[in-house]
């Protein structure tokens, strides 16, 4: 199996009512246009998820982190947040208060695409039955007052390298759809349990040379759209070239490792970093808002539309 390095492109900084994220100066041109989205999807470093859970584990907020657990195949957590404001000049983006450490490295950022990551029927665990069907507007005080009291910062670290680990690919061939994942236990598809919707992180190979990971705005194949910061599409084109994709679990196959899904917008063998469970009280945002360019896109994530889409997110 192949393992990526991944190379920072911000850092998160918390304020008493919101979070910052500061970008490298590098990055700042990928903001063109983000600020037409209302909600921007996080893709963070979490290089110490047993210090989360030992902070965050009662039973009000359980579940409020997707992949803080051991099960997990990647250092890598998904957060979403409504958009404050974004300074294209200053490289930075504020957003509403959400569950990431201080001092959080960042590793990709993508506008929020109702079509893509807001799944309209589900079913999850009657363990998590309790949490809201949407994505909070504002987070527990409980849990913010555990925040601003800097339990959960992160040590700043200066330089390292960073990598993930390929997982296993995607199989998508003759009308078939899957991941065979490798090296995983058997325990690990118990997180999947009574869940019926997955996000993948996968690795786009095919866009990892230098010139590709150094471009920072793209032309996105949308009809009248402008051309565009990497971090307002979700070209695969971009610093760490992560592709991230909801998709329904068909069918689950423990002894060989395969998890037959919904038809995807990958290649054949792409390799997967991650597979975590679609959790709607992070994913699912009630109210949100997208460029006038694509606004002719449907609202809602539904299987069998996204078979029959030719669009490329």
């Amino acid at each position: 199996m192949n393992i990526f390095n991944l190379y920072p492109i911000g850092t998160i900084v918390r304020f008493d009512s919101h979070l910052e994220i500061n970008l490298l100066k590098d990055y700042k041109p990928a903001l063109l246009h983000l600020d037409k989205f209302s909600h921007v999807i996080l893709l963070w470093l979490n290089n110490d998820p047993g210090r989360l859970l030992k902070n965050l584990n009662n039973k009000q907020i359980s579940g409020y982190l997707s992949t803080s657990n051991n099960s997990s195949l990647s250092p890598i957590e998904i957060s979403i947040s409504k958009i404050r404001n974004t300074n294209e000049e200053m490289g930075t983006i504020d957003i509403d208060n959400i569950i990431i450490p201080n001092n959080a490295v960042i590793l990709d950022i993508k506008p929020y695409f109702p079509i893509a990551d807001r799944v309209k029927s589900y079913t999850i665990p009657e363990k998590f039955s309790s949490l809201p069907a949407f994505a909070p507007e504002s987070i527990p005080d409980d849990i913010l007052k555990l925040l601003r009291s800097g339990q959960l910062s992160f040590t700043k670290k200066n330089g390292g390298n960073i990598s993930v680990n390929q997982c296993g690919h995607i199989y998508k061939k003759n009308g078939q759809c899957r991941i065979e994942l490798t090296n995983v236990r058997d325990e690990f598809f118990d997180r999947f349990d009574s869940f019926s919707h997955i996000n993948i992180l996968w690795w786009f190979n095919r866009f990892e040379k230098d010139r590709y990971r150094r471009s920072t705005q793209c032309n996105p194949p949308y009809e009248n759209a402008p051309r565009t910061g990497i971090f307002a599409s979700r070209s695969p084109v971009r610093p760490n070239p992560i592709g991230l994709t909801t998709t329904g679990i068909i069918k689950i196959n423990r002894k060989k490792k395969i998890i037959d899904i919904s038809p995807v917008d990958a290649f054949h063998n792409t390799p997967v970093i991650d597979v975590k469970p679609y959790m709607p009280h992070i994913s699912r945002i009630r109210e949100c808002k997208i460029p006038q360019w694509i606004d002719h896109w449907g609202e809602w994530f539904e299987d069998d539309e996204l078979a029959n889409s030719n669009n490329s997110f």
